[in-house]
């Protein structure tokens, strides 16, 4: 779940540079800025950020509640209210 958590911030965070070169170039690199041509795609990477965003915030949450699922178990087993399977 870790590695996938890892990936998914990796593919938000270049994304964002993409889109951050596209909107404002790099004069070092010789890059101009790209969204005023291609508008569309500026649009589409906006939306590929905000849902890897959304996902991650998503992954974290559910993570969150298995993780508080399985100590709950564990506290119930340590007290001996709980028979092992």
């Amino acid at each position: 779940m870790q590695t996938i958590a890892y990936l998914m911030m990796a593919s938000a965070s270049a994304a964002t540079e993409v889109w951050y070169l596209s909107e404002n170039g790099s004069s070092k690199s010789g890059w101009d800025e790209k969204c005023s041509s291609f508008g569309k795609f500026c649009n589409l990477l906006m939306i590929c950020i905000a849902l890897s965003l959304f996902s991650v915030i998503l992954l974290a949450t559910i993570s969150i509640l298995s993780a508080k699922d399985l100590f709950k178990h564990y506290v119930k087993l340590k007290l001996g209210k709980m028979n092992p399977v």
